[in-house]
């Protein structure tokens, strides 16, 4: 549902993420998934959004790993972004 509301307002494509069977895995381990997926799928990714909760403990920090490991640069806790 969250993927059609993304497209509707124009994003150009999504993917969720489920980790349900691998129960234990941390932040590090989701980020090295979900960069791996990136790389894989959306290499000419030029933003990738990350939502404000998560499973990382509400860490807000599993997307600063994932920029981090893509070399992107990346933002938390952010209210509003202009493009």
């Amino acid at each position: 549902d969250i993927l059609k509301k993304a497209v509707a307002a124009g994003a150009d494509d999504g993917l969720i993420v489920a980790t349900d069977t691998l129960p234990n895995l941390d932040a590090a381990g989701r980020s090295l998934i979900m960069s791996a997926l990136l790389k894989q799928r959306f290499s000419d990714a030029q933003l990738v959004l990350f939502g404000q909760l998560s499973l990382d403990e509400m860490a807000a920090e599993t997307g600063l790993r994932v920029a981090t490991l893509m070399g992107w640069p990346g933002l938390s806790r952010c209210k509003e972004v202009s493009i």
